[in-house]
């Protein structure tokens, strides 16, 4: 192909468009060889036009796109920026049968090309869940044990600020211990009492407390090798949803059948959500 142009920004938005062409191409590449074979049917692409894409060596870039947002979910959050990114493509671009030359219809700003550098390079580069704790400093756990007494609880969420604790019974995972267990056992002993100046906390441990926790069971074990955009769903509401869970990152690289305190490297609530997003899709509509 030959490229007539002497501006720099479209020489420029035009490499960076063939580099995310050639990645979304490759990736969609084992669909249409399913396509191609006959093991898939698709309806809008019949088997020889698969066939001839995969002996050209070109797949149309939304054509691609839409194969590939249904398996990878960083593709399909950023769906619009694609749709942008192509039109302003063609808007830019003149195609003949053997070449293309730039027109001078549109010109690429610097925001045309910070979206497609950061969606290339986060295409090329996605973080995983590990890499978000360490970047973020995330990695030390506050964990307690069932015979953890209330007092001590009680400063470890003064000095760390948390609400909720993993519990575990010396190596065995137990739950999650929260500010909803510690209110209802506190309120119960309260009412039992009657006398609220001559309460003795010190009775109390954590087991008293998670077996009347709501929130003891709503979290979800997550490998720290997962893809950073696969869990951004956990985070977000729907119609079917109740509350959100609290994900708990388990290392890979001491991952054993069951969580234990070794294993556990990390917690992400809803709280990091915008962070994660970020990281994971884009921070560009962020700093504008």
């Amino acid at each position: 192909m030959t490229l007539i142009t002497n501006n720099n920004s479209e020489d420029k938005f035009i490499g960076l468009y063939n580099e995310l062409h050639k990645k979304i191409s490759e990736l969609s590449e084992p669909y249409f060889q399913e396509v191609a074979d006959g093991i898939i049917v698709d309806k809008f692409t019949e088997s020889k036009t698969a066939q001839h894409y995969l002996k050209d060596g070109f797949i149309p870039f939304m054509k691609a796109v839409h194969v590939v947002k249904n398996s990878n979910d960083f593709i399909r959050r950023k769906l619009t920026e694609f749709y942008k990114i192509n039109e302003l493509r063609n808007l830019i671009v003149h195609d003949y049968e053997d070449d293309y030359y730039i027109v001078k219809i549109a010109q690429p700003t610097e925001y045309s090309l910070e979206l497609i550098s950061e969606t290339l390079d986060k295409l090329n580069n996605p973080l995983t869940v590990g890499d978000f704790l360490k970047a973020h400093k995330k990695e030390k756990v506050k964990s307690v044990n069932l015979d953890t007494n209330i007092y001590d609880l009680f400063q470890l969420i003064k000095d760390t600020s948390f609400t909720q604790f993993p519990v575990f019974d010396n190596k065995s995972f137990n739950g999650l211990v929260s500010d909803n267990g510690i209110t209802l056992k506190l309120s119960q002993f309260a009412l039992e009492e009657k006398e609220f100046e001559t309460l003795d906390l010190s009775a109390l441990f954590v087991s008293d407390l998670i077996s009347l926790d709501e929130q003891r069971y709503h979290y979800k074990i997550i490998s720290s090798d997962e893809y950073l955009y696969n869990i951004l769903s956990e985070f977000e509401v729907t119609s079917d949803t109740q509350s959100l869970p609290v994900l708990l990152i388990q290392s890979t690289d001491n991952k054993t059948e069951d969580l234990t305190p070794d294993s556990l490297i990390g917690i992400l609530t809803s709280f990091d959500y915008l962070d994660i997003y970020k990281e994971a899709i884009s921070n560009i509509s962020f700093q504008l």
